[in-house]
């Protein structure tokens, strides 16, 4: 009986430790990985060139400088607004974050006939590329 209870507590208090061991690896890794993404991503944006009509080279450019993948968006199938984008621009921020998909780990940026960077949203509804 007094092994019983013996083997039963080592065996708690060994699952007690690997839960706590496992929680403080990797508890803070997730929160990590996303905070330094934020981070990235906000100080992309604040090293873009202040401009009244920001440019898909002038983007291209300093993701260049930090190692960061663009592309030309085509297809872009979500529904955002405004309507009438002429050019979608994707550049890839690094770090990626944890568990997610490329779309996730990508800053989009929209523009319109004349070249010059616009703000976007996503939805639907009047005004939207998704109107019903």
């Amino acid at each position: 009986m007094m092994r019983r209870v013996g083997a039963l507590l080592s065996l708690a208090l060994v699952l007690g430790f690997v839960y706590f061991g496992l929680t403080y690896i990797f508890g803070a890794w997730e929160r990590d990985s996303s905070d330094a993404h934020g981070e990235a991503r906000r100080e992309f944006m604040a090293a873009l060139p202040e401009s009244d009509c920001l440019v898909a080279d002038e983007i291209s450019d300093v993701a260049e400088e930090w190692g960061w993948e663009t592309r030309e968006e085509t297809g872009f199938g979500w529904c955002v607004a405004p309507v009438g984008v002429a050019r979608w621009l994707r550049v890839t921020v690094e770090p990626a974050l944890p568990f997610s998909t490329a779309d996730e780990n990508a800053a989009f940026f929209a523009f319109d006939a004349a070249g010059c960077s616009v703000p976007w949203r996503y939805g639907s509804g009047a005004g939207t590329t998704c109107p019903d």
